[in-house]
Formats: C-alpha cells, sequence, structure tokens
C-alpha cells in the first residue's frame, strides 16, 4: 500500500463561546467533536459521528466530499438525529465513537461510561441511514460489566469500542477496545505493552469471536 498526501480541509470555526439553537449543516460551533467516520465512495459521502452529546441531541453529520487530483474539500450536507422507535433511554448521554455501513444499514460503536446509568455497557447500535436505531450486535460476556460481588469484567469506563470496521463484502464486523478490558491486566505504559481484544462478528448469524 502507497498512501499519497493530496491535501487538508481545515475549515474555518467559530469561537468556542458561541452559541447556536440547534445543530444545522454547517461548520458551527454545535459541531464538537467529530469521532468517527464513514466514506459512501458511490455517493462521494461522508458520516461522521458527534461525540458532543450533552449539549444537543445525539447526532451523526453528513458531507459531500469534493476530491480531485490536487485538492479536498468537504461541504456539510445534513444533520442526522439519532432516535428509537419508542424511546427507551438508550440514547440519553452516550458517547458514540465509530462508525461504519454496508449501504444499507450503519453500525455505530458506543464507548460505556461507569458514571452514566444508562451508558454502563459498550455496544455496537445498528442503525438506518435516516437515524431510526434498529438493533445492536450481542458483545460477549468478556466486553460486559460483572454482576455485583464478582471479580471485575469487561471494558473500562471511557474506553471501550473506540473503532469499528466492516469486512470487504461486509460479511465480518470488527471492533476493538480502546484498553484493555478489566480482567485482561494494567493499562499500558511506556514500560510495558498491553493486550487488547478485537471482536469479530459474522454477520451471516454466526456468534461473535475475540482475538
Amino acid at each position: 500500500i502507497q498512501l499519497t498526501f493530496i491535501d487538508d480541509f481545515n475549515p474555518r470555526r467559530p469561537e468556542a463561546s458561541s452559541s447556536t439553537a440547534a445543530p444545522a449543516a454547517a461548520w458551527d460551533v454545535a459541531l464538537g467533536g467529530l469521532s468517527g467516520l464513514h466514506y459512501v465512495e458511490r455517493e462521494r459521502r461522508l458520516y461522521a459521528v458527534s461525540d458532543d452529546g450533552k449539549r444537543y441531541a445525539p447526532r451523526l453529520y453528513t458531507f459531500q466530499v469534493e476530491l480531485g487530483p490536487q485538492h479536498l474539500r468537504v461541504v456539510p450536507e445534513r444533520v442526522v438525529l439519532l432516535r428509537e422507535a419508542s424511546p427507551s433511554g438508550l440514547l440519553q448521554e452516550i458517547d458514540a465513537e465509530a462508525i461504519t455501513g454496508d449501504g444499507e444499514r450503519l453500525f455505530l460503536s458506543l464507548e460505556g461510561h461507569a458514571e452514566r446509568a444508562l451508558q454502563h455497557e459498550s455496544r455496537v447500535l445498528t442503525l438506518r441511514p435516516d437515524g431510526l436505531i434498529t438493533g445492536s450486535v450481542a458483545v460477549p460476556d468478556a466486553f460486559l460489566p460483572a454482576a455485583a460481588g464478582q471479580p471485575a469484567r469487561g471494558t473500562r469506563s471511557n474506553e471501550g469500542f473506540e473503532g469499528l470496521a466492516l469486512s470487504p463484502g461486509a460479511r465480518f464486523l470488527w471492533a476493538i477496545s480502546e484498553a484493555p478490558l478489566e480482567q485482561d491486566g494494567p493499562w499500558a505504559s511506556c514500560e510495558q505493552g498491553a493486550r487488547l481484544r478485537l471482536c469479530r462478528w459474522d454477520l451471516s448469524s454466526a456468534p461473535a469471536a475475540q482475538h
């Protein structure tokens, strides 16, 4: 593989002290940080995850991408608000990190936070491009918190599923944790490495595998 730098795109952003009533298809203060990107080449469309879920509703953004031999331009297209058919609290204070898709559906990873009552677990949601949550993939027990009184287990707070990708052909979905699971040892340091787990789902219906 050989990579060639073409261009970077750095839009002017408003001052952090400015405000807006609601997110819009613009480079405004509501945009927040963009955690995950998913590019649909045939549409020249980029999906992006906003990780600012506290000031405004959980959302994705879409952008049109203009890519030439020597230039790159990214144009805000629309805001996609995430929603459930029947609200359950699932989207309250979510920390969305990564996104990928197969052309018909999107997959969105959530990191999990110990201090957020409804967001203790790392999850991978399935959703339509219009933002409707349609379900989730089954996460192996090793990634889930242990019951009270049991040895610590699962992803650490704010260090769950950080990366997400589909294989060519969209049969396999991969996710990786940001840090070792509680049962897999301490964090990495300058003196020692650490073990991270890759989780693979066979979307043809086979159970998840871990590596």
